[in-house]
């Protein structure tokens, strides 16, 4: 079975420890000490398996980071479930 890589992990964890907080990926970058490049492949990742969103910013070309209720309801260590 599939896990998430240790970057997601990561993320997830980190969104998940700040819920109800929003972040921009160069924030998490800069607090979990990946790249911003690493955050943003990584997002789309966890927003491709439902796990995170992106949330348009009105007047900004910057969007937030949160996550989902899958992505808080989901323990990191777990395999992945199939889609």
């Amino acid at each position: 079975m599939a896990k998430l890589s240790d970057n997601a992990k990561i993320v997830l964890t980190y969104l998940k420890d700040h819920n109800g907080e929003e972040f921009n990926h160069k924030m998490i970058a800069e607090d979990t000490g990946l790249s911003p490049r690493s955050v943003t492949g990584t997002v789309t990742g966890l927003q491709k398996r439902g796990f995170a969103e992106r949330v348009e910013v009105e007047g900004s070309k910057d969007k937030l980071i949160r996550a989902t209720a899958a992505g808080l309801a989901f323990d990191v260590d777990d395999d992945l479930p199939e889609n």
